[in-house]
């Protein structure tokens, strides 16, 4: 029985032995076993596939040989702490423990692959450990593919462990393919026990998805002997689809036939799931590359190898390099474009940025390979470490037009600058002529103008259509005397005044007109200086010969001849103000001159005298008007001045005199010989009159006569003195008037004065007659009163109504006959300054109704009623001359019936 028992536990121990032989031989996995002495016992041929070496050679090979230096230290500090845990562990419980540990592996050629090492003990029959044994699988591409795909969540790592902890589902069938064995990780992916699977044939994973086709090309391809590897989707005992990479190899006994089938299965369906990603995130990707403008780049460094690993198709489009398969080649290709003087910086910066691991950011200049255009580019990136180099992932930007936007804004910047001192020296204290100086000295310097350091600055002043040259920079001496005064019309410069357009030439040819012996080559720009199109002068610059025309030079010193030009009108602004002030001053000082005197005499000598201050002349008349005629009534600087007062002009005749009368303004006359006869008499010949002027003299509006000034010398006169002299005309055509109206008026006065003491004497005469007149019917008036008052009352008899009515009314004619006198002496009194007033109290009612009775029969007599009413508020005594009141009320009734 015993024995039975043994032989059966020796097969199935074989059986065992056999299947983990046929796994470690066909795993793509390097399945290792090492002793105490960490010595390796065991390495399975994959080992070559993967670091170079053959199973024997790297069984000979120490830990040292086989690890760099920190996987050394991690795997002895690994192993030792698992020994060190395992003295603590009971051995059933020890057979299920397992290492898991990630190192670097050297390879034969030298170079290192990262592994992942499952590692569990061999045990002895006390359970107690022997030895070490291991599954390694290289890394490496799960490595790059974490990478790549390192934002996703999701990574797979590849475990290599022994069969039973292997993270691949592993399949050993026979060659009829029926189910001979399944690891766990089977049954966790397909939801199938080893018990329900073994027995079965791989079908019950058939899950409809792939043509029949595709599975006979499978069996013709293991029939042949050779592995088949491919991607399927299965089903899972519940009915859930998945899919599943898979390696089928064929298990060959030493004749090289196939006895059984090795299949290692791994789920990949979140790895199909991350591949969708992929390529929608590369389609988004793409998209991004179509419409952004921008190229999108992975660069790496490793050692010194380096390369581009992706490049978005807009390096053709913005940079024109030329597409390549080859990533070393495509970084040459860019590299070989950027200008030479910035290759060097560029390869620098990329070095020290991947050194320190620091953002990086490059600003060049890109010489595209076609067209051999310039642009400039920036780049940026982020470099990061990377299986011992660095990745660079970034954008190259065109900023061409940025770097333009730049430049531009430096360029006005720096033009701002030179126009902002202009604006400076404008508000120094100096004459315009020194400030035209000071200005051209600062355009001449301009560092970034290509303009030779010479050139001078025109102005129109005192000569119409005449360039006066104020300013010069190293000018030929024999050039500023001959540009002296450039008439319009004449070289570049005149042209430039006449025209008010901006004159080039790149060198010195037939529109330089003005030019002498032995003149360097040169060109001009020559740019008028404009106020709202009112020329003021003309900028002369000189430029090297063949220099080309650029209308950003141009449009920056149209700028400086706008900034000249304010320059200019403040100054002739300030230098008119001070010639106002000074001509008011003077104007000022004439109007109190001529308001100091009233005799007509004096007054015409101070016009005389004060309008020479105000304008200039060598000889003037004062001509006064009467009917048709101006006649002369003073003069001064006529060669025979006792023959001028009292000349006379037919203003009816065709004379300025005239024409000023008419017009009633200022009229300028040149070489007035030449226009009117009246200028050749014996009067005026001698005196060779060539520029006149002749101002109305104004009083309320009504021409009294004017004032004629007059020179010798011709085109004297201009607008500007005919308003002065119009000003002064007011204030002397005032001083005239008062003078003519003092003496009338005082003559006037005098016989005024003559009338009045007749007036006087009159007055008292009829003063003293109305006072006699007045006392010699007061008696006769109250005797008439009296004696009617007592026939009323009835004294010399009885009286009828009607008598008694008639008396009444012979009583008020009576009173109103006796306040006629008391008028006429009061108006006696008054103009002899005698009046008094009495102050009594009386009753107003009362009084009112006395004035009432006396003046309604006035009224009746009119046909006209009246009323007297009286205020409820009025008091009834009053205190004042009751007569005298009561006589203005008469009067007022007096004046209603009218």
């Amino acid at each position: 029985m015993n024995e039975t028992i043994h032989k059966e536990t020796k097969e199935k121990l074989q059986q065992s032995e056999e299947h983990y032989r046929i796994l470690a031989e066909n795993s793509a996995d390097i399945i290792w076993m090492m002793d105490m002495n960490q010595r390796f016992t065991y390495v399975s041929p994959s080992v070559q596939r993967h670091r170079g070496y053959t199973a024997e050679e790297a069984m000979a090979l120490t830990l040292e040989e086989t690890l760099p230096p920190s996987s050394l230290q991690k795997a002895r500090e690994a192993l030792a702490q698992a020994l060190e845990n395992a003295r603590h562990v009971p051995p059933e419980q020890l057979r299920s423990t397992s290492l898991v540990i990630e190192l670097e592996n050297y390879c034969k050629d030298g170079s290192v692959i990262p592994v992942e090492s499952n590692i569990s003990f061999l045990l002895n029959a006390d359970g107690r450990p022997t030895g070490f044994i291991g599954a390694s699988r290289n890394i490496s591409d799960r490595k790059h593919m974490e990478e790549r795909l390192r934002e996703a969540e999701t990574e797979q790592r590849k475990l290599t462990r022994t069969v039973e902890q292997s993270s691949s589902a592993i399949v050993i069938t026979d060659t009829e393919g029926t189910i001979e064995y399944v690891n766990p990780a089977f049954t966790c992916v397909t939801g199938y026990t080893a018990a329900e699977a073994i027995g079965q044939n791989p079908r019950i994973l058939k899950s409809g998805h792939h043509p029949p086709e595709f599975y006979r090309e499978m069996w013709r391809t293991l029939i042949r002997g050779d592995v088949w590897r491919g991607e399927l989707v299965n089903k899972k005992k519940n009915g859930e689809l998945y899919w599943e990479s898979a390696v089928i190899t064929p298990v060959k006994d030493q004749d090289g036939v196939t006895t059984h089938y090795l299949t290692i299965k791994n789920d990949i369906t979140e790895q199909k799931k991350m591949e969708r990603q992929v390529r929608e995130q590369a389609d988004l990707l793409a998209i991004v590359n179509d419409n952004i403008p921008a190229v999108l780049y992975q660069f790496f460094i490793q050692g010194n190898e380096y390369g581009t690993r992706y490049v978005s198709p807009q390096i053709t489009t913005l940079f024109g390099v030329e597409w390549t398969d080859d990533p070393k080649e495509r970084f040459m290709r860019f590299v070989a474009g950027i200008h030479p003087e910035d290759q060097m910086r560029f390869l620098l910066s990329v070095r020290e940025a991947a050194d320190n691991l620091t953002p990086w950011t490059f600003e060049g200049r890109f010489i595209k390979p076609l067209s051999g255009e310039t642009i400039w580019f920036r780049g940026q990136a982020a470099p990061v470490a990377e299986d011992g180099g660095q990745v660079f992932n970034g954008v190259l930007l065109d900023i061409t037009e940025q770097k333009q936007l730049e430049a531009d804004r430096h360029a006005k910047h720096k033009q701002q600058q030179i126009l902002n001192k202009l604006l400076q020296i404008g508000l120094e204290d100096l004459t315009l002529h020194e400030q035209m100086d000071r200005a051209l000295t600062e355009i001449v310097s301009v560092p970034w103008l290509l303009l030779m350091p010479r050139g001078g600055i025109f102005l129109v002043e005192n000569r119409p259509d005449t360039l006066a040259l104020v300013a010069r920079h190293n000018l030929a001496p024999a050039l500023e005397t001959m540009c002296a005064l450039v008439p319009f019309g004449r070289c570049l410069c005149g042209r430039a005044a006449q025209t008010r357009q901006v004159q080039f030439a790149d060198c010195v040819n037939d529109d330089h007109e003005n030019r002498y012996d032995g003149m360097t080559a040169h060109g001009h720009y020559n740019i008028p200086i404009l106020s709202d199109q009112e020329l003021l002068g003309v900028i002369v610059l000189y430029l090297p010969a063949g220099h080309q025309r650029n209308e950003d030079e141009i449009a920056f010193l149209q700028s400086v001849a706008r900034a000249l030009a304010g320059i200019i009108k403040r100054k002739q602004a300030e230098e008119n103000l001070r010639i106002r002030q000074r001509q008011a001053e003077t104007l000022r000082a004439a109007a109190q001159a001529l308001s100091s005197s009233l005799e007509l005499t004096r007054v015409l000598e101070l016009i005389l005298d004060e309008l020479y201050k105000v304008v200039p002349y060598d000889s003037v008349s004062v001509q006064q008007l009467q009917d048709n005629a101006l006649t002369i009534i003073a003069g001064r600087g006529f060669a025979h001045p006792e023959k001028i007062v009292g000349l006379k002009f037919d203003i009816t005749r065709n004379n300025p005199n005239h024409d000023v009368v008419r017009r009633r303004q200022p009229v300028i006359v040149h070489n007035p010989v030449e226009r009117y006869s009246d200028f050749t008499t014996k009067h005026h010949a001698p005196d060779t009159i060539a520029s006149w002027l002749g101002v109305p003299l104004l009083f309320q509006d009504r021409v009294i006569g004017m004032i004629a000034v007059n020179k010798v010398e011709a085109g004297f006169y201009n607008e500007e003195h005919g308003r002065l002299a119009q000003t002064f005309a007011a204030q002397a055509a005032i001083a005239i008037e008062n003078a003519r109206l003092f003496t009338e008026a005082k003559q006037a006065t005098e016989v005024a004065l003559q009338a009045k003491q007749a007036a006087e004497a009159a007055s008292r005469t009829k003063s003293d007659f109305l006072s006699r007149v007045s006392h010699e019917l007061r008696t006769p008036l109250g005797s008439i009163l009296g004696y009617t008052e007592l026939f009323k009352d009835g004294v010399y008899g009885p009286v009828t109504p009607q008598q008694v009515r008639t008396a009444e009314k012979v009583m008020a004619s009576t009173h109103y006959l006796t306040n006629l006198v008391d008028e006429l002496l009061d108006q006696a009194q008054m103009e002899a300054g005698r009046i008094n007033l009495e102050t009594i109290r009386f009753n107003l009612p009362e009084m009112i109704r006395r004035v009432h009775n006396k003046m309604d029969i006035l009224a009746q007599k009119e046909n006209l009623i009246l009323l007297s009413e009286i205020d409820p508020d009025m008091p009834d005594t009053i205190v004042g001359d009751e007569r005298r009141l009561q006589q203005i009320l008469i009067n007022l009734v007096n004046l209603m019936a009218l």
